[in-house]
């Protein structure tokens, strides 16, 4: 059952220890065939979540160390720590089998990575990063304090130097992308108050794929994120098997514009991410 992912935002992707799987780099083929909630506002960097009750007020990003003079492809060792009201939040329970989910992507969208920061005792959490360009990202953290509710936070740090352009962003679903040796079709289709999202994935000789493997305590995660707004969605496979080889997601996106998406999945050990554009009327 799909659930709306409200994470503290700071730097993903998306527990404890760097993903150790290697990503799978996809390729697009535009041929056609055939999370959660939105952000309701931004201040101080802080991103309020809509459509959540209950939570406690947002926590602050604070970076302890690593966050000057940040240089691309330069692996740099990033600690932070979350606080209210000048409190470290130093206890979380575990969120789909991590304790923080860290998502970084470029203002662009054309950077996207999920990280897993560790956590220590005393709430520091640390993570080694290479931005791979120059240019703002935006972190992401989501996470969930002890006894209290899913919350997103966002931060924004500058990598030094001259950014590339950014790439042209158009809706591009339905898509093919092959990241390996899968190739995924996603299609999308609006309905009333969310976006149904689905992955098909295949080998090459067009058989689906029937041995995904949970990844996070799911079949896949999706994240969503709007171009120039930051808008966040985080969501999670309906799809409780996919021996079909289709994993499907309901995305709620408030506001129209133009959405980058990010679908990870898992397949004999390695997580590979493929990518997609949308755009929401």
């Amino acid at each position: 059952m799909f659930r709306s992912c409200v994470a503290l935002i700071v730097l993903s992707l998306l527990g404890c220890g760097q993903q150790t799987t290697t990503p799978v780099t996809p390729s697009t083929d535009h041929s056609s065939h055939g999370g959660p909630t939105t952000p309701s506002g931004n201040h101080g960097g802080h991103m309020e979540i809509s459509g959540m009750s209950g939570i406690a007020a947002p926590a602050t990003f604070v970076i302890d160390a690593g966050g000057d003079n940040l240089k691309p492809g330069v692996p740099t060792k990033l600690q932070f720590h979350l606080e209210r009201d000048g409190k470290t939040l130093r206890e979380f329970d575990l969120l789909h089998e991590r304790v923080m989910h860290l998502i970084v992507v470029r203002d662009a969208l054309d950077e996207f990575q999920h990280l897993h920061p560790t956590v220590a005792n005393d709430g520091q959490a640390t993570i080694e990063i290479a931005f791979p360009t120059a240019g703002t990202y935006w972190l992401f953290v989501d996470c969930q304090a002890k006894g209290e509710e899913q919350q997103t936070i966002r931060y924004e740090l500058r990598v030094t130097g001259d950014p590339p352009a950014a790439p042209e962003l158009k809706a591009n679903v339905p898509v093919v992308v092959t990241a390996g040796n899968v190739k995924t079709e996603v299609f999308a289709q609006q309905g009333e108050g969310e976006w149904q999202v689905t992955f098909s994935h295949r080998h090459p000789d067009g058989q689906a794929v029937t041995d995904l493997e949970p990844y996070l305590g799911a079949m896949g995660h999706l994240v969503v994120i709007g171009a120039g707004t930051g808008e966040y969605i985080h969501a999670h496979a309906e799809t409780e098997s996919a021996t079909d080889g289709q994993v499907r997601f309901a995305a709620h996106i408030a506001r129209p514009g133009i959405y980058k998406a990010w679908g990870q999945f898992q397949h004999q050990g390695q997580v590979f991410t493929i990518p997609a554009v949308l755009q929401v009327d």
